[in-house]
């Protein structure tokens, strides 16, 4: 349990990212795990910014590139929500029907902060897993 009385299963389960997906893509490479989550890190704002620039300008195909690129990284991380919301943008840029892509943008924000915000968590989470994967060992 940690200081909230949140048990380490818990913790696991609440997480937006799929560890062991991640783990296991990473062939149990903690050090290639947070490479990945780093990068996550840089992009995942980059994207949204091109995103909400692309929108302002009513330039559904930015949205879309940008929004496949997320989708992509998403996708890798098994961060399922924010590829599903990737995923929807995506294809309203091609569609080139922006009006439900500010509704869609705002879901996009929330779950970008909201694996943002996870990514200490993710990243004990992943030493963890890797740790009992092989015994203990570092």
């Amino acid at each position: 349990m940690d200081e909230k009385g949140v048990s380490a299963a818990a913790r696991f389960t609440l997480s937006p990212f799929g560890i062991d997906e991640l783990l296991e893509l990473c062939m149990g490479n903690v050090a290639t795990a947070a490479v990945a989550l780093n990068e996550f890190e840089k992009e995942a704002l980059s994207d949204l910014g091109r995103i909400q620039a692309s929108l302002a300008e009513n330039d559904p195909s930015g949205i879309a590139t940008a929004a496949h690129a997320l989708k992509g990284a998403a996708g890798m991380l098994r961060a399922d929500e924010l590829r599903r919301i990737a995923a929807d943008l995506e294809r309203i840029g091609r569609s080139h029907d922006l009006s439900q892509a500010r509704q869609s943008v705002d879901a996009l924000r929330e779950e970008i902060r909201r694996c943002l915000d996870y990514l200490p968590e993710v990243r004990m989470l992943v030493a963890e897993r890797a740790r009992s994967r092989t015994g203990g060992a570092p």
